[in-house]
């Protein structure tokens, strides 16, 4: 009897992490393959094949930025800082 509690507890306990809550998105994106790198200030912009992330030399943290996060539709073929503009 001990036993098929402590079963259906750890069964009980993989169900709930493994479930994303409703009304959220989770995006499973490849993003080892870099197509273009953009230095900008404290910033380093990467596009890759599975969508954008921004790699902060401040603090050291990467962020990604895909279609459930701001980025509309449209593919990404090309990135470019520019200084003078800062944009």
């Amino acid at each position: 009897m001990r036993s098929l509690i402590c079963t259906l507890l750890i069964l009980y306990t993989f169900q709930v992490k493994s479930q994303v809550p409703v009304g959220q998105w989770r995006a499973h994106l490849p993003y080892s393959t870099g197509i273009n790198v953009e230095p900008a200030g404290d910033k380093v912009y990467c596009l890759s094949t599975g969508g954008l992330f921004v790699y902060s030399t401040s603090d050291y943290s990467a962020t990604t930025l895909t279609k459930i996060n701001g980025l509309s539709d449209v593919v990404i073929s090309a990135l470019q800082f520019i200084p003078e503009k800062n944009t």
